[in-house]
């Protein structure tokens, strides 16, 4: 159902949406709200839409699906969806709102609804769909321009205006969400400016002053919350696993769980982060070992497990270093990757001449192998091939002079993205 449904919504939804999208990421979505504080858009509206997958209602859902779904049995199949009952506590419940929770239609059907919502802010005087001398008209006259990003549920507002004008941006927002059952979270919707910092998508973003210049730039941390979370998973796994079990045991789970979670967080200044967990993951470690054997010292266990150093470590692999990560810069998907050699005026469909960015992936399918020809020198014994192999394609057939002959013929070949590969057909004797 969802690849089917997913193509057919897809080519309807702005580009302010980066959730559960495919060729979109989080990390998008925080480069958009960089770039935006850039441009001079500085107050943020920060806000959640409280209980948003179980208060849509099934009514105003289905009518929207409608309006590009005419088929009545996918209709039907997706009426059953919305309408199946949760098991929860030994009782089944059918709600008459919402989506299910960890379903794989859900963060689509959520994303159909709040489609609404894009469209609204989009077409609204000083949105994305406003030029650009219009806006610079609006800001002469004191009137405000924004730009929404939204993940799911979870967006900001970036304001090119005062604080006033985001309280009143705010306001209309909600009531666009009212008809649609729908409200903003009284205690996650804030208004800050990026000096004072601002929570998005377990990131804080920040703007304020380089050290050793007078320059004010905008950073990524990983929020506290993020922090916290991190090291609670490590205690809670270095509890859970029993000092009877290897350390190996041990080292499988905090690899994996460090090593993606330093992964999410590196296009970013992350480094001082990242030594931080290293320390409180090495402490916890060695606590555990210490556990293990009460009565060993620690020269002893030193000499056991981390080889006469200080790092922990199996006969089969050794504990993830988050210190020894190297953060990086994360090349947002909508801006031209720069290419050696190549004139910065050539138009390419990831950087149009009209200055425009081109539109994610884009760059990756302009990149790809144009169709060659190749010459193949091919045996046949005892084959001969139909008087009309190849005729459509272009190919040559060929006919032997002799009952046992090697033939040679020339094909022609293009890589499988193309659709075409000229195959003669051969017919034994």
């Amino acid at each position: 159902m969802k690849i089917v449904l997913e193509p057919i919504f897809e080519a309807d939804m702005l580009d302010c949406s980066f959730g559960f999208r495919p060729r979109r990421a989080a990390h998008d979505a925080l480069q958009v709200v960089v770039d935006q504080s850039w441009q001079g858009r500085r107050w943020v509206v920060e806000t959640d839409i409280a209980d948003c997958f179980s208060a849509i209602p099934h009514a105003g859902l289905m009518s929207a699906v409608k309006e590009r779904i005419c088929d009545r049995r996918v209709l039907k199949l997706l009426g059953a969806f919305l309408h199946a009952g949760v098991l929860q506590d030994g009782a089944v419940r059918r709600p008459v709102s919402g989506t299910p929770q960890g379903g794989v239609l859900s963060p689509l059907l959520s994303n159909v609804a709040l489609s609404v919502l894009d469209e609204q802010l989009a077409q609204a005087p000083g949105g994305p769909a406003t030029s650009s001398w219009e806006r610079a008209k609006r800001r002469r006259h004191g009137l405000p321009n924004f730009r929404l990003v939204r993940f799911a549920d979870d967006w900001c507002l970036m304001v090119n205006g005062t604080r006033a004008d985001a309280a009143a941006l705010r306001e209309e927002i909600a009531g666009v969400l009212t008809p649609m059952g729908l409200r903003l979270s009284a205690e996650k919707t804030l208004i800050t400016h990026i000096d004072e910092g601002l929570v998005f998508l377990g990131w804080h973003i920040r703007r304020h002053r380089k050290q050793g210049t007078s320059r004010h730039y905008i950073y990524t941390y990983p929020a506290k919350k993020a922090l916290r979370a991190i090291m609670a998973k490590v205690k809670a796994l270095c509890r859970r696993t029993g000092t009877s079990l290897p350390l190996d045991t041990l080292l499988i789970g905090l690899n994996q769980m460090l090593r993606g979670w330093c992964e999410h967080f590196r296009p970013g200044v992350s480094s001082a982060t990242f030594q931080y967990v290293s320390s409180h993951v090495w402490k916890r470690v060695m606590k555990w070992l210490k556990r293990k054997h009460r009565r060993t010292s620690w020269k002893e266990l030193r000499h056991r497990y981390c080889h006469g150093q200080w790092w922990p470590a199996s006969n089969q692999r050794e504990l993830f270093d988050p210190a020894k990560v190297r953060t990086t810069r994360y090349r947002y998907r909508e801006q031209p990757s720069p290419r050696p050699g190549r004139p910065p005026d050539e138009a390419t469909p990831h950087q149009p001449r009209d200055g425009t960015r081109g539109a994610p992936g884009a760059g990756k399918l302009a990149r790809a192998t144009p169709p060659v020809s190749r010459s193949v020198t091919t045996s046949w014994p005892r084959y001969r091939s139909s008087a009309t192999a190849g005729t459509a394609s272009g190919t040559t057939p060929f006919t032997p002079c002799h009952p046992n002959p090697p033939k040679t013929t020339t094909m022609s070949l293009q890589p499988l993205g193309a659709a075409r590969v000229a195959i003669g057909c051969v017919i034994p004797r």
